[in-house]
């Protein structure tokens, strides 16, 4: 299991496809992010209504990959909209389900501005 920006190359030295070069891309040109362990959580720890900053994905590559063609990457911002298994979360003003086992594999920086989960922009 690796951390999504860790990886490099796709499986077997292939180049991997372009949305994940420009997420990669996205996350290395921001640097290196400090993040306070009190408002990291694991995304199932994130309360119902509240949303958060994805800042780590620790998934292997089917995972990860399923993970991002939902929309959930790192610098993403996500709603907990329901919590159980599978979670709701609203991403980019659409509501998915997620597994509790996938789920378990995000880390989101908590928000706590009291406008970001209502009516907010993803």
């Amino acid at each position: 299991m690796k951390s999504i920006e860790g990886s490099g190359a796709g499986q077997h030295g292939q180049t991997p496809p372009a949305g994940l070069q420009a997420q990669r891309q996205a996350t290395e040109s921001a640097g290196p992010r400090s993040v306070s362990a009190a408002s990291a959580v694991i995304l199932p720890g994130l309360r119902p209504g509240h949303c958060g900053s994805v800042v780590e994905i620790s998934a292997d590559d089917d995972d990860a990959h399923r993970l991002m063609a939902m929309g959930v990457c790192v610098g993403r911002r996500v709603e907990l909209v329901q919590a159980g298994d599978p979670l709701i979360l609203r991403v980019l003003g659409c509501r998915i389900g997620v597994s509790a086992r996938l789920a378990a594999r995000v880390r989101v920086e908590v928000c706590h501005e009291p406008q970001c989960a209502v009516g907010g922009a993803n």
